[in-house]
C-alpha cells in the first residue's frame, strides 16, 4: 500500500488528540526543583563573577600605578566570567539544564559592575546602609550623622571615665619607668 501524501492544509490541520481539556489543572514542576534548576544556580552564578572581578581587580590592579584601570579591570574580569559560565555551560552537557540560571545570575553581576563604573551616584543601591554613607552621598542628614557620632562618642567616654585624667598622666610620664 502506498503512503498517503499530506498536503499543504494538513500542516495547519490541529490533531484532535494533542488537544487540553481546559479544566484540568496544568502539572506544575514543583518549587524545589525549579528553585534547584533557576534560583541556586542564578546564586551561584552571580557570587562567582563577581568574586572572579574581585580577584581580578586586587591581582591585576595591584600591577597599574594609575587606579584608573582598577574598576574597567574589573569590569573585564565580569565580563571574562559571564562568558565562560555561558560557554562551560554550553558545553557541558550535565551542566546544560542550570544555565540559564547561571548566565543569569552572571549577567546580574555584569550589570551591576557596569552601573557601579558608569553612574557611580547609584553605588549606594548596592552599598551597605550606614550614616557616613548618607554623607558621603550628599544627603541633607549631617545633623543626624552629627548626634550619632555624638553618641558614638558618649558611650566611649563612658566605658572609661578617667579617660582624660589616664591621657593626662601617660602624656606627663606617670606611666613611664
Amino acid at each position: 500500500m502506498a503512503k498517503k501524501k499530506k498536503g499543504f492544509a494538513s500542516k495547519f490541520i490541529r490533531n484532535a488528540a494533542a488537544r487540553v481539556n481546559p479544566g484540568e489543572a496544568i502539572k506544575s514542576s514543583g518549587v524545589y526543583k525549579d528553585a534547584l534548576t533557576y534560583i541556586a544556580p542564578a546564586v551561584i552564578g552571580y557570587a562567582a563573577t563577581r568574586s572572579v572581578g574581585r580577584f581580578a581587580r586586587n591581582v591585576l590592579g595591584s600591577r597599574f600605578e594609575n587606579p584608573v584601570f582598577i574598576k574597567p579591570i574589573q569590569i573585564a574580569g565580569n565580563v571574562a566570567s559571564l562568558v565562560l559560565l555561558w560557554y562551560m555551560a554550553s558545553k557541558i552537557k550535565s551542566l546544560h539544564k542550570y544555565k540559564n540560571g547561571l548566565v543569569a545570575g552572571a549577567g546580574t553581576a555584569v550589570v551591576q559592575s557596569l552601573i557601579e563604573f558608569v553612574m557611580p551616584k547609584l553605588n549606594f543601591l548596592f552599598d551597605a546602609p550606614s550614616p557616613r554613607a548618607q554623607i558621603d552621598r550628599g544627603s541633607d542628614e549631617e545633623e543626624d550623622l552629627a548626634e550619632y557620632e555624638e553618641i558614638s562618642n558618649d558611650r566611649a567616654d563612658s566605658a572609661s571615665p578617667d579617660a582624660e585624667e589616664d591621657a593626662e598622666d601617660f602624656n606627663t610620664g606617670v606611666f613611664s619607668n
